[in-house]
């Protein structure tokens, strides 16, 4: 053996195949949840495997690791967007029930502002005054002799919608409609919501 010659690098180290598969399934898990992050697990583990048998010729253990927690953390997420969207789907009849019962209050308390409003004035707001008429006084004609605000401002449906209000009304001609438009955010159809 020549002591003269110079001394060689080190052969580098080949890089595992899954160890690098099983990072880029661990990336891609955080947009496909389950479908990437199963196979980076797999592929993680068994690369890690891999690795340890060859005894230092193979490399990538950083890589296996780091698809190993990304590839669990996708899965984590999978099922963490599963359970939330079964409890959405399970509580969906009971937030039901509560925009209608919001929506029965909102009207009972209205109906009883506008009677009281009728009872000051001698008649409801018009269509054009609309439930405003309870908030600020109308300056359109039949203007109210006695007014005086009924309410700081007027509520909103559960669906972010104002309330219907006609008067003289389309289901009481001899008095007003008041109604939410309900889901669809559009009067006279099958789920407006009188609050009966």
């Amino acid at each position: 053996m020549d002591s003269s010659a110079p001394p060689q690098p080190p052969a580098a180290l080949r890089t595992s195949g899954l160890a690098i598969a099983s990072l880029v399934l661990g990336i891609l898990s955080f947009g496909l949840w389950i479908l990437a992050g199963l196979p980076a697990v797999i592929c993680g583990h068994v690369s890690l495997s891999q690795i340890k048998k060859a005894a230092g010729t193979i490399g990538g253990r950083g890589l296996a690791i780091a698809g190993l927690i990304t590839g669990y953390l996708g899965i984590v997420g999978t099922v963490v967007i599963v359970l939330f969207s079964a409890a959405i789907y399970k509580m969906g009849p009971t937030l039901d029930i509560a925009k209608g019962v919001k929506t029965r209050a909102d009207i009972q308390t209205m109906r009883t502002m506008l009677l009281s409003y009728s009872a000051i004035n001698g008649f409801y707001p018009t269509t054009e005054q609309g439930l405003k008429a309870l908030v600020v006084r109308p300056e359109t004609e039949p203007a109210p002799p006695s007014w005086r605000r009924s309410m700081d401002a007027v509520p909103k449906d559960p669906w972010g919608s104002e309330y219907v209000y006609r008067n003289p009304g389309v289901k009481n001609p001899s008095s007003y409609d008041l109604f939410s438009a309900g889901p669809d955010r559009k009067p006279d159809t099958a789920d407006d919501d009188w609050g009966e």
